[in-house]
């Protein structure tokens, strides 16, 4: 074999042996599509307002966004069309999770995965979808009344406790109102009374009226209520439940 050749085939094999590491190289830089997207985990510690779903981030380079909403329709993405009521949620890298908040007691809720690779702008949705629904144990009772010192004297505080809802969830995602009539009288006499919040779900109404009774209740942005106290009155500092004398009807019927 001349010198010449020699030194082709020498270079020769340089250039192939160049070209199979830069190949290598390609095939490492290609991720691999997350096995979360074929295999959806399925939500935990599911409460009233609030959702975990399970999604490990520490070894993907990518971004994982979470599609849900209360519609079946979620599974149609990508292109929603309609009045599909849904929302999506960014998990940061190196997560274990998402946390989902704001949500409903009671509804259903579907989701779905999407993955943006880090070295391609096409995403890469997941082709099943689930689905979790929340609970309905939101609460809510009348505490002994507060003692509010006057100088010389004193008055009275309603106070209720909410549980199973979030601090958040008030006033953006569920309300929480207490509302006043007169005893036995017309509901028509019915108003909303002014109440601030204390601490550890402790809400409390200033200066109640004797002749009054009164139901606190847990309800969302359209109305609907979820939990509500006996009715009572205020008499001589000492909380009365009396019967229901039909007086908050329009508000229950909602």
């Amino acid at each position: 074999m001349s010198n010449i050749f020699k030194g082709f085939f020498i270079s020769s094999l340089a250039l192939l042996s160049l070209t199979f590491v830069s190949c290598g190289d390609d095939d490492e830089d290609i991720e691999a599509t997350p096995e979360f997207i074929e295999n959806l985990p399925s939500a935990e510690n599911i409460k009233a307002t609030t959702a975990f779903i399970p999604i490990n981030t520490s070894d993907i380079k990518g971004d994982v966004f979470i599609y849900y909403g209360i519609e079946k329709y979620i599974s149609e993405l990508p292109g929603i069309t309609g009045t599909v009521i849904f929302a999506i949620a960014q998990l940061k890298h190196g997560e274990s999770g998402i946390f989902i908040r704001g949500l409903k007691p009671e509804h259903t809720y579907y989701y779905k995965i999407v993955y943006y690779p880090y070295n391609s702008k096409d995403p890469v949705f997941s082709k099943q979808y689930k689905s979790f629904t929340t609970t309905n144990d939101v609460s809510i009772q009348f505490t002994e009344p507060a003692t509010i010192p006057m100088g010389n004297w004193s008055d009275y505080a309603l106070r209720f406790k909410t549980s199973g809802i979030e601090e958040w969830d008030v006033p953006s995602n569920l309300q929480v109102a207490l509302y006043s009539a007169f005893y036995n009288e017309d509901s028509d006499n019915i108003s909303i009374c002014s109440i601030k919040y204390s601490e550890d779900g402790v809400w409390q109404h200033d200066f109640p009226i004797e002749n009054k009774c009164y139901m606190a209740v847990i309800k969302n942005t359209e109305g609907h209520i979820y939990a509500k106290t006996p009715i009572v009155r205020l008499v001589d500092g000492k909380m009365i439940e009396v019967e229901d004398n039909h007086s908050f009807d329009s508000i229950l019927n909602d």
